[in-house]
């Protein structure tokens, strides 16, 4: 698929139960796609090349399905929005050993749990469950996103502006 792909997301930081969070996600007409399953994110650079041009390489596997993203670089801290380019792989082991004889190393490896809720208009809530605490991302048209926030009564306040990647290596770092 050629053209322009842009993920439009928000990031909040959950300060109620995530119990509670689901009720109202279901209220709002979302179904759930997907429940709690692990999920394992592995992102690499070759010598900080991606890293110094505001890209991110993620090769991502999620249940039975594997992709390989790359993220561009965030226009808007608030509500991120970013060019994406993704495929999806039949192996993440195959591409991983692709990724090595190309030069690009791992840089970091988490795994968290997500579930993920759709509506009929394709917007996507997911919620993650990190070692760090929890998280609700909203993907979708920006219109429906700042409703969704207000739909949802989320704490604007809590809105996260670092990214996992950011957020993993400083939780990491941390605990070194």
């Amino acid at each position: 698929m050629h053209g322009e792909n842009l993920e439009i997301e928000i990031k909040i930081r959950l300060s109620v139960e995530i119990k509670e969070i689901e009720e109202r996600i279901l209220r709002e007409g979302f179904f759930v796609e997907s429940d709690f399953c692990k999920e394992e994110n592995i992102f690499f650079d070759r010598d900080n090349y991606l890293k110094k041009r505001g890209f991110a390489l993620r090769l991502r596997s999620y249940g039975n399905r594997n992709t390989l993203t790359l993220k561009g670089k965030s226009r808007e801290k608030r509500i991120k929005e970013r060019r994406e380019w993704e495929v999806k792989l039949s192996s993440k082991e195959e591409m991983e050993e692709i990724l090595n004889i190309l030069g690009f190393k791992v840089i970091l490896r988490y795994t968290k749990e997500r579930k993920i809720f759709k509506n009929s208009e394709n917007t996507i809530i997911t919620i993650d469950k990190t070692p760090f605490g929890n998280f609700l991302e909203i993907e979708g048209k920006r219109n429906k996103i700042e409703d969704l926030v207000e739909k949802l009564n989320l704490n604007s306040e809590e809105v996260e502006e670092k990214n996992y990647l950011e957020l993993y290596r400083n939780y990491f770092g941390q605990k070194k």
